[in-house]
């Protein structure tokens, strides 16, 4: 018996946040259980809702398979704001990218530096060994 009291009381919560997505309101009770609170991200925002119900063909079930198909018809009337939001792997990618740009890029002037810098002291000391040398 206590079974059944916890899953009606999960679905009678996940019916008050049905039924506040499908009226619009502001607050959404999603603290009222952990099945709303865990829910929470698929059944607001950016997710589209969807809901699989069973239907029994047989006459016992059939007070049963009403109220599934009523409280699917409520789900079914969920309206969502969905819009294309930017994944984690996707700005990681373009941290990872620029992140491996800036290292060629810093070593590569760091590079050039080294040359340049050892280009001159080589031709320096080259140029004043040949003085010496010649003088």
């Amino acid at each position: 018996m206590e079974e059944a009291k916890a899953i009606n009381k999960s679905l009678s919560a996940l019916g008050d946040v049905i039924g506040a997505l499908t009226s619009g309101q502001k607050h959404v009770p999603y603290r009222n259980h952990k099945l709303t609170m865990l829910l929470s991200d698929s059944l607001g925002g950016n997710a589209k809702t969807l809901m699989f119900v069973n239907v029994s063909p047989v006459d016992y079930n059939f007070n049963e398979t009403c109220n599934s198909l009523a409280f699917a018809s409520r789900v079914k009337k969920v309206v969502n704001n969905s819009s294309k939001s930017v994944s984690v792997f996707f700005l990681f990618f373009v941290f990872f990218v620029f992140f491996v740009f800036f290292v060629f890029f810093v070593f590569f002037v760091f590079f050039e530096f080294f040359v340049f810098f050892w280009h001159v002291l080589f031709h320096c000391c080259w140029q004043c060994r040949g003085e010496a040398w010649l003088n």
